[in-house]
Parts: structure tokens; C-alpha cells; sequence
């Protein structure tokens, strides 16, 4: 049986690439998605919508995943930063946290691992004048 990997952000940038890997190594791949259009972005995926502030999150996913990584949260670089995006980031990156973590706590689950990847640092520094 394989293993399955839970993804949050998995239809950003990294969570894509990171998706493609997982498959390509025999995982399992679950993403959480806020947005109901992007739910079959990627082939031999399963997607389910959650709604952070609804507190609405597939819990038969949840519970049966082995691994989580937790990608989602309002981009760093989208707008200026004022107190209110400060806030805003924030909230993006621990309101998830804390959804999932209660709901794993109250129930039994398969966890085996929880990462959690956000901000510049994840990516690196960039050590020469060219990106690509």
C-alpha cells in the first residue's frame, strides 16, 4: 500500500513541482485547496476544497494522511506591506495550522510527519545576478 502525502498549497509553485516528485516516487498525493477551480489541475491527484475560515476541511483526508506538507499561505510579494498584510501572512500560514492540528488531536490519525515551508528563507538567497 502506498503512503499518502497531504498537500496545502499544493496548486502554488513549489506544491506543483513537489506534487510531480511525490508521484513519480510511487506517493500517494491529496492537495487542499481554497480555490474549487483548481481542483483537477493536476492528473492522479485527488483534491479536496477546504475553507480555513469556515473552518471546512475534508477530515477523512486529514486523518488518513502519513504525511503533511503544509505549503499554503497569502504570498509575501502580492502586495506592499502594511500592519494589516503583515497581519494578513500571518494568519494565512498559522490559521491552517491550528484547523489541522485540532482536528488531529480530537482524532485518531495515520501521521507520521508534519512539515511546514513558507517565506523567503524556504527558497533560498539569491547568490548571483541572474534567477534562472
Amino acid at each position: 500500500m502506498s503512503e499518502k502525502v497531504l498537500i496545502t498549497g499544493g496548486t502554488g509553485l513549489i506544491g506543483k513541482v513537489l506534487t510531480k516528485l511525490l508521484l513519480k516516487k510511487g506517493y500517494l498525493v491529496y492537495i487542499l485547496t481554497r480555490d474549487k477551480n483548481k481542483l483537477a489541475s493536476i492528473t492522479n491527484v485527488s483534491y479536496s476544497f477546504w475553507d480555513i475560515d469556515k473552518e471546512i476541511v475534508d477530515k477523512e483526508v486529514l486523518l488518513s494522511a502519513n504525511y503533511i506538507v503544509h505549503l499554503a499561505g497569502a504570498g509575501i510579494a502580492d502586495k506592499p506591506w502594511s500592519v494589516k498584510r503583515k497581519k494578513e501572512i500571518l494568519d494565512s500560514r498559522v490559521k491552517p495550522i491550528k484547523l489541522i492540528y485540532n482536528i488531529l488531536k480530537e482524532n485518531n490519525h495515520q501521521l507520521k510527519a508534519f512539515i511546514s515551508a513558507s517565506g523567503v528563507g524556504f527558497y533560498g538567497a539569491i547568490t548571483t545576478d541572474k534567477f534562472f
